[in-house]
């Protein structure tokens, strides 16, 4: 869409385009924040979540350059010709927790021949998050049929702030 490219403009900067595979690589990155966004096209006609989470982790570890001293985190918009099959396997691949190979907050899943549009968030907000909630209201005004599901904080972490005031 038209739209996708400004929304993320406004937050990111364009670092590389692979028009072979249809993915575009988004960053943002300071001393001490490192974000990314891959803005992925595909024309394949069947995707499942292993094959997602494979090429996504592989492009992560092939265009961003993580440091240790600041954490990366990431979030997906991925238009394709097809749901992923498997689809409410997709927030699985949401990570709950700091990653050391790149923490993946969100995934957006465009289906344009069925005008939908679905996002899978992790339970915290964070520097992309906004950007996340542009993308599917966008969406939304262009008449797709949208839905947002959010991870659940995990039970231990609920926890822990009631444990630490006691």
């Amino acid at each position: 869409m038209d739209f996708v490219e400004p929304i993320l403009e406004k937050k990111l900067r364009r670092i590389a385009l692979d028009e072979k595979s249809g993915r575009m690589s988004w960053e943002h990155k300071t001393w001490n924040i490192h974000r990314g966004v891959i803005h992925w096209r595909t024309a394949l006609e069947a995707l499942n979540p292993d094959q997602i989470f494979a090429v996504v982790r592989d492009h992560v570890f092939e265009i961003y350059k993580m440091r240790w001293w600041r954490g990366f985190a990431f979030g997906v918009v991925l238009e394709a010709h097809v749901v992923p099959e498997e689809s409410r396997d997709l927030a699985t691949l949401i990570d709950m927790a700091e990653n050391p190979e790149g923490t993946w907050q969100w995934l957006l899943c465009v289906c344009h021949p069925l005008r939908a549009a679905i996002g899978f968030h992790t339970w915290s907000s964070g520097y992309l998050t906004p950007t996340y909630s542009e993308l599917l209201e966008a969406f939304g005004r262009e008449n797709y049929r949208i839905g947002n599901l959010q991870a659940r904080q995990p039970a231990a972490q609920e926890k822990a702030p009631a444990d630490a005031a006691a």
